[in-house]
C-alpha cells in the first residue's frame, strides 16, 4: 500500500499493485503536507501546515491520536523499529516523539 498527502487536507490509501484506491481519509482542515505508513503497515502518520501530527489506524481509516505543535510541521517519519517518529516543523524545530500502545 502507498499513502499520499494533499493540499486538501485528505489523506489517500493506494494498491500498489494496482493502482486503485482503497481509502479516503479527511483528516485536516489544512493541507496535508506529509504521511507515512509505520513499517508494519498498521498504522499512518500525517503531519499538516495547521501544526497537527496525527496516528491513524491504517485498516480502520480512524484518527489514534492527534498532537499538536507550535509551528506548521513540514514532514514525518517513522523509525524503522516503528515506535518512535521524527517531525520537522516550518519554524525549524525537530520533535522526536516516541509511539506507545
Amino acid at each position: 500500500m502507498i499513502v499520499s498527502a494533499s493540499w486538501d487536507g485528505a489523506l489517500k490509501v493506494w494498491d500498489a499493485a494496482t493502482g486503485a484506491e482503497i481509502r479516503t481519509l479527511t483528516v485536516q482542515t489544512s493541507g496535508i503536507s506529509s504521511a507515512a505508513f509505520s513499517p508494519d503497515g498498521h498504522m499512518i502518520v500525517s503531519a499538516s501546515w495547521d501544526g497537527a501530527l496525527k496516528v491513524w489506524n491504517a485498516a480502520a481509516g480512524f484518527c489514534l491520536a492527534t498532537f499538536y505543535a507550535d509551528a506548521p510541521l513540514e514532514t514525518c517519519a517513522w523509525s524503522p523499529h516503528g515506535i518512535d517518529l521524527v517531525v520537522g516543523s516550518g519554524g525549524g524545530g525537530i520533535y522526536w516523539l516516541s509511539w506507545v500502545e
